[in-house]
């Protein structure tokens, strides 16, 4: 029950779905495993709790430039941010409660990372290499 409760107040992931029932994650560190907690619409009454095989911590990378502060938002993960720590004048990173990484905050992104070019690769058995310019 007190994983749920956990889940339930502090995911580290969160979706609503198309008939408002509200689906939250959380890693069980004890276990090495996601807990998804599906609410009711009310969001109090727990509908549902599982450990979610395919759940894979919410990854999705998203690099977000804002032309008008030249900031760059480079997310890594969906989590909830529990502190935002200075690197250097112009760099901050957002971790979880549990000290992962959630994004970094680029400013002067133009001069700091070299914007607005973008080179992405994949090492692995199928190299997968894109080189973009972004728009904008």
């Amino acid at each position: 029950m007190e994983w749920i409760e956990e889940t339930v107040t502090n995911p580290e992931y969160t979706l609503v779905q198309s008939d408002g029932r509200i689906r939250k994650w959380r890693r069980i560190e004890e276990l090495g495993k996601y807990l998804r907690v599906i609410l009711l619409p009310d969001g109090e009454i727990v509908h549902n709790a599982f450990f979610d095989r395919n759940f894979r911590g919410g990854r999705e990378l998203k690099i977000k430039y804002f032309r008008d502060t030249d900031t760059a938002l480079v997310e890594f993960s969906k989590r909830n941010v529990a502190e935002t720590r200075e690197i250097s004048e112009n760099i901050y990173i957002d971790i979880d409660r549990s000290g992962n990484l959630v994004a970094m905050t680029i400013e002067h992104a133009k001069k700091q990372a070299s914007l607005p070019f973008l080179s992405y690769e994949q090492i692995g058995e199928e190299p997968d290499t894109r080189s973009m310019k972004m728009v904008g």
